[in-house]
C-alpha cells in the first residue's frame, strides 16, 4: 500500500501507526485510504494529505479522507469565474441611475478570510 504514495517510508510509518491503533478493523482502515487514493485523480493531493496526517498525528482513514477532501477543495477555491469571465458592457434600462454602474466596493482577498478560520488555537 505504501507504493501508492511517492515518499515511501513515510506512507510505510503512516501506515504502522494505523495498524498499530486500529489493529481489528486494519482491513477497513485500508480499504478506504485505497478508495479515496484511487478516486483522486491528483497523486499531489495524496502526498501532501499524508504529511498533513503525519504532522498533526492523525492516524485514521477517516481523518485521512477529510484531509484529502480539504486539500482539494482549497485548490478549488482558486478557480474562479473571473479567469472566464468576458467583458460585455452592461447597459442600464435607466438612464439617470448608470452612475451606479461604475461604482466599484473594495473588495477583501479571500486569504484572509482562510487565514482566520485555518489559524491554530
Amino acid at each position: 500500500m505504501a507504493s501508492y504514495f511517492d515518499d515511501y517510508e513515510l506512507a510505510k510509518s503512516y501506515l504502522a501507526e494505523i495498524r498499530t491503533k486500529y489493529p481489528r478493523y486494519v482491513r477497513d482502515q485500508f480499504q478506504m485510504i485505497i478508495k479515496i487514493i484511487k478516486s483522486t485523480k491528483q497523486q499531489a493531493i495524496i502526498d501532501k494529505a499524508l504529511t498533513v496526517c503525519f504532522q498533526k498525528k492523525l492516524f485514521s482513514a477517516t481523518d485521512f479522507v477529510d484531509i484529502v477532501k480539504y486539500i482539494e477543495r482549497q485548490r478549488q477555491v482558486y478557480i474562479t469565474k473571473s479567469d472566464k469571465q468576458c467583458n460585455v458592457p452592461i447597459k442600464p434600462l435607466d438612464v439617470q441611475n448608470e452612475s451606479i454602474f461604475y461604482i466599484s466596493t473594495p473588495q477583501r482577498d479571500i486569504n484572509e478570510y482562510l487565514t482566520v478560520l485555518e489559524a491554530d488555537k
